[in-house]
């Protein structure tokens, strides 16, 4: 016989695809036929003729929308049927002898799988994640045959909205992944407006808990537990997207709209406020958004302070900023002091995550380098607030940590910051610089130093001594009192910091609640651990061997003195009776090194 399946794939032809993979004898014949050499050349090319049919390629691709129904029952396991069946698809589609004519179908210029994929995406509809994953699987597959600049050029006026429905994808990591080649691959003209609704999508999941002036899809429909991944990814995707920067992609055009684009950057400096005052919630206990514009900040630079670094004090100094901020830069400046009025936390609050992320955001902004800026910060005395938390708050080590950073970035010429050297435009006559050297900032730190909970003190103390030594422009009576701190108490820690480690805060304490072992029990403990060296090193069976219940001498009541003596090494432990045997055979040879 020729053609042992010939009656299993006119079967299979005469039936609706839908229906074949319902049925559990449809993925046993199917696996049969996939079998190299189990079709004749015609029966091969007939079913390859079915799958790659325009109508059933279409419903393979609504399938792929279909989340598989796991049914349990009381007392019973589930069953997997449903996802066997998706697997199945996906592998048809994508790894099968007939995959290559089910992808070309759906590259012609008409193709019923085309359209249909762009219908469930328009819908957005969150996908589980084995239907993401099925779906990433084909595309991957179907990238391999073409490019993805091709395939979405098919659509024509269609291709935002399949990017679109793509994007609302990303609460799958793996669907994520698929939307950064999206945008590695598409080139997007700057000044092109038809991609203008992605940025607003975007702003929409990274605050979907937040009423925006815009609403490009509903997302108030969304479950709250789809909204949290989607969210999370959407931070990461931005990330990437900002960390790529590829010339004339669609990726760079979406980073460019967000910090360029006036509506757009107040929309995200607007949905962080909101986030920072509605913190904690039943989402997140942290501002994604934040994120966001924390990053997106650091892309720009202004570097009009350097206008500001000769003795000026015959002249008005300038607080307008006479060199260039983008729109996101604009909007956040204008809105700034609602960041740092956050830093005023209330008696009855506690220190937070989303202080932390503040405390973060203040880097950018001291290394935007300008002076509008840095005079916002100076009405606000932001580092007077700074260094009241460090003492309100004794134990928040994160907190010393971020504002030791945010000193060190201000008052030092070299800062090394996230393993690199940073160099700063400040001078000993900037003036966010001088503002500080004030009598109760120095004063509250020299106290600060002689604090045995906090340490941080010292170090803020170790920066603001670099810039004194450049004799800056202070009162001869506060530079007297601070050398004669420098000469004393400063000099003091230097010698103790080269001596040994500074102890972090609370490991003390935590200590001297745990005694150590004696000496006694330590001289105990390298005894008994030189005999388990040796009795390893003699290869003795008897001893090597770990005590079973044949061992003559051990008993189950045994004391805990005789069953440390007989107990076996954790390596010994790994291997039963019959191994040791072995492995006392083997090094019973001659030649063998013991």
């Amino acid at each position: 016989m020729d053609d042992p399946l010939g009656y299993v794939v006119d079967k299979m032809a005469a039936t609706p695809v839908e229906k074949l993979l319902a049925t559990t004898e449809f993925l046993e014949e199917l696996h049969l036929a996939s079998v190299p050499g189990a079709l004749s050349s015609q029966s091969f090319q007939h079913i390859k003729a079915f799958f790659s049919s325009d109508s059933t390629v279409g419903t393979m691709v609504r399938l792929l929308f279909d989340e598989p129904a796991i049914l349990f029952t009381y007392k019973n396991a589930p069953t997997y049927f449903e996802c066997a069946r998706l697997y199945h698809l996906q592998n048809l589609m994508s790894n099968s002898p007939f995959a290559p004519s089910i992808l070309d179908a759906l590259l012609t210029e008409k193709s019923a799988g085309r359209d249909e994929l762009v219908d469930q995406l328009s819908l957005f509809r969150p996908m589980a994640i084995m239907n993401a994953e099925a779906l990433v699987r084909v595309c991957n597959a179907l990238f391999d045959r073409t490019t993805v600049t091709t395939f979405v050029g098919l659509y024509r006026d269609e291709r935002v909205e399949l990017f679109r429905g793509i994007l609302f994808q990303i609460g799958a990591e793996c669907v994520k992944e698929l939307a950064l080649r999206f945008c590695d691959d598409l080139l997007c003209d700057p000044s092109d407006l038809t991609w203008e609704a992605v940025p607003y999508q975007l702003l929409q999941q990274i605050f979907p808990c937040t009423k925006l002036a815009f609403a490009s899809f509903d997302i108030d429909s969304t479950s709250l537990e789809y909204k949290f991944p989607l969210m999370l990814y959407t931070c990461d995707f931005i990330t990437d997207l900002i960390q790529e920067n590829r010339p004339d992609t669609l990726g760079r055009y979406i980073v460019t709209q967000l910090t360029t684009h006036t509506t757009l950057a107040a929309a995200l400096v607007d949905g962080v406020l909101v986030d920072l005052h509605m913190l904690p919630t039943a989402l997140s206990c942290e501002s994604y958004g934040m994120k966001i514009l924390n990053s997106m900040l650091q892309l720009h630079h202004c570097g009009c302070i350097s206008r500001h670094q000769t003795n000026q004090q015959d002249t008005a100094r300038e607080i307008d900023c006479q060199g260039t901020l983008n729109a996101l830069w604009s909007a956040f400046v204008a809105r700034l002091p609602d960041f740092l009025h956050l830093l005023q936390i209330p008696p009855h609050r506690n220190f937070t995550l989303k202080h932390v992320q503040l405390l973060y955001l203040l880097y950018p902004v001291l290394r935007v380098s300008c002076i509008a800026v840095d005079e916002v910060l100076m009405q606000h005395r932001t580092f007077e607030t700074l260094l009241a938390l460090v003492d309100r708050f004794p134990n928040a080590n994160i907190l010393h940590t971020a504002v030791c950073r945010l000193f060190i970035t201000c008052l030092e010429d070299c800062p090394v910051m996230f393993g690199q050297e940073l160099q700063t435009r400040r001078s000993i006559h900037d003036p966010l610089r001088n503002s500080l050297l004030r009598e109760s900032v120095l004063t509250t730190v020299i106290q600060g130093c002689g604090s045995q909970r906090v340490t941080c003190f010292k170090d803020i103390a170790m920066s603001f001594d670099e810039l004194m030594m450049q004799s800056p422009p202070v009162p001869p009576e506060l530079a007297t009192r601070w050398n004669d701190f420098a000469t004393t108490t400063l000099e003091d820690i230097r010698a103790d910091w080269a001596l040994q480690l500074p102890t972090p805060n609370g490991s003390s304490n935590h200590l001297n609640t745990q005694a150590g072992p004696s000496l006694e029990e330590t001289n105990e403990g390298s005894s008994e651990a030189k005999k388990l060296l040796k009795r390893v090193d003699t290869g003795k069976p008897s001893e090597l061997s770990g005590p079973t219940l044949s061992t003559p001498g051990v008993e189950l009541s045994s004391s805990p003195t005789k069953s440390k003596e007989l107990s076996q090494s954790p390596l010994q432990a790994l291997y039963d009776s019959e191994e040791q045997a072995l492995i006392h055979q083997f090094t019973a040879l001659p030649g063998v090194v013991r």
